[in-house]
């Protein structure tokens, strides 16, 4: 059995940071922070800390039933498509929450040796999104990029009216 990733405060920072540049469909700030986590070597922990950002969004956005029908869209990825990095995206983010270690860590493992882990990255950041379309809006994107900022200890944006 293998132990649970861990992650850190600059993984949670890129993880809010990914989120929010995917929301914008900002790809040179999505480029940026994955080959930031790849260079540090922490690539999977970044991958973890967008499971747990977006598990933290989607459960402070939604009711019991609307992260149950989230999760029930994860489940149809894992398992009813066939781009493979969706499927690996499902699949990671049911692991993760249901804390299967082994899971997810082969997963990865998967799409290292298939050499898509910043895929699989991108198209997790991507599949939360796709669940919480209010984070598309100009609110949502002013929310995202205020915690980013909060975890990085940075200054948030300016609010604008």
């Amino acid at each position: 059995m293998t132990d649970e990733v861990r992650t850190d405060q600059s993984d949670r920072r890129r993880a809010a940071a990914l989120i929010s540049h995917r929301a914008t469909v900002d790809e040179v700030g999505v480029r940026f922070i994955i080959e930031e986590a790849s260079a540090a070597n922490r690539s999977t922990q970044l991958l973890a800390a967008v499971v747990d950002h977006g598990g933290k969004l989607l459960a402070a956005l939604r009711t019991d039933m609307g992260v149950e029908a989230a999760f029930s869209l994860f489940d149809t990825w894992a398992n009813q498509v066939e781009n493979v990095d969706y499927r690996r995206a499902g699949s990671v983010v049911i692991a993760r929450i249901q804390g299967k270690h082994d899971l997810f860590n082969g997963h990865i493992a998967d799409a290292a040796t298939d050499q898509r882990l910043a895929e699989l990255i991108n198209t997790t950041a991507q599949c939360f999104l796709t669940v919480m379309p209010e984070l598309h809006s100009p609110k949502g994107r002013t929310t995202l990029a205020q915690l980013a900022a909060a975890i990085s200890g940075e200054e948030p944006p300016e609010r604008k009216p």
